[in-house]
């Protein structure tokens, strides 16, 4: 009598027919045949992707330093300035430190003023000048806290050539001493002294700091004369 052997996941033997007797062991091997086949299968394609993983970084390696190589003798490449080189390649000149109206009101009166510095720097290398940016730290006088700052990048577009001086640079903080009017800051116990610390970067470098100077009281402000109001000339022009 003939039976039908049971082989559901064995698609090979699905329509295998065979006697009474049927030797189980070449079943058996079969099945360690088709495991062990598999499994050295799918290592050689873990082992073949892993290699060539490692080739392809190794390439991408290889290029980067090439370029690397290049780039750096490549004419016009340059490297980051030093701090010391940077403090050395200008020179900071005429300098000039006031208080500058922010916002004023004449009614209901109100005077905000806020520290500036204004400079001009001299090109001291024997190469043109050009992107350098400038920041500015305002504080109370023995105070760590920040009372204001400001950015500016000064030298852009036009270069400074070597020996050349710059335009007037101008740097105002953001925030300042608020008031009634010009008298008012006679009494102003907020109007205090300020120092500003003054920072240097060119394009790719750091900031680095090059000099600290004190506030002045000088203010840089008119007060234009109430509406109606005459001079004393005019008053003298009057009467005769």
């Amino acid at each position: 009598m003939k039976q039908k052997c049971k082989t559901k996941h064995f698609p090979a033997f699905r329509r295998l027919k065979i006697k009474e007797g049927f030797n189980s062991e070449l079943l058996a091997n079969f099945r360690l045949h088709k495991v062990r086949s598999s499994t050295i299968f799918t290592l050689s394609l873990f082992q073949g992707g892993k290699m060539r993983r490692f080739v392809v970084a190794a390439i991408f390696s290889v290029i980067a330093v090439l370029m690397a190589f290049v780039f750096s003798c490549k004419p016009g490449f340059k490297k980051a300035l030093t701090p010391e080189e940077l403090a050395a390649s200008i020179e900071v000149m005429d300098v000039e430190t006031k208080w500058v109206d922010k916002y004023y009101q004449p009614w209901p009166q109100k005077l905000t003023l806020v520290p500036t510095i204004s400079f001009r720097v001299k090109n001291l290398t024997n190469k043109p000048l050009k992107y350098v940016y400038f920041n500015a730290i305002f504080r109370h006088k023995d105070e760590e806290e920040v009372s204001g700052d400001a950015f500016l990048a000064a030298i852009r577009n036009i270069p400074v050539e070597p020996g050349d001086i710059s335009d007037t640079i101008l740097l105002k903080s953001n925030y300042g001493v608020e008031g009634t009017s010009l008298t008012s800051f006679k009494d102003n116990p907020f109007w205090n002294i300020v120092t500003v610390k003054l920072f240097v970067k060119f394009k790719g470098s750091h900031y680095i700091p090059i000099g600290e100077w004190e506030i002045s009281r000088k203010i840089d402000f008119k007060e234009p004369e109430p509406v109606g109001k005459k001079n004393p000339e005019e008053k003298k022009d009057d009467k005769k």
